[in-house]
């Protein structure tokens, strides 16, 4: 009977992971647009996209710095800027780094695209 039980468990977690597999599909899809149009709102220069594709939640900003020559001072405006918009998330225990919670890739934003969309916005 124990097996069975263990067979009805294992069917109904895999139930779940599926079910939550599907919410997750459906939120970012709903929330597509939003989240594209704040990504592009916030990164709106060169820099801050480089400073952003190196917001991993392992680097601090002395090492962001050396990396892009971006000062760690302006890199942590960024980074309480973006939490702000809800871009970035603080990671526990790392003395104040944040971590990208979006991969630029996924909603088609590149360096090039960005500039198009400033320039577009100040022809307006």
């Amino acid at each position: 009977m124990s097996e069975e039980r263990s067979n009805d468990e294992e069917a109904w977690r895999r139930q779940v992971v599926e079910l939550l597999k599907e919410l997750v599909n459906w939120t970012r899809a709903s929330g597509y647009t939003n989240i594209r149009a704040t990504l592009v709102a916030n990164l709106d220069t060169e820099e801050k996209v480089r400073v952003y594709r190196l917001t991993d939640g392992e680097k601090s900003t002395r090492q962001i710095q050396a990396a892009t020559g971006v000062d760690k001072n302006q890199v942590s405006q960024y980074w309480r800027a973006w939490e702000r918009a809800g871009i970035v998330v603080t990671v526990p225990g790392t003395r104040g780094r944040r971590r990208a919670l979006f991969s630029l890739e996924d909603f088609g934003i590149d360096t090039a695209s960005l500039s198009i969309v400033a320039e577009a916005g100040e022809e307006e």
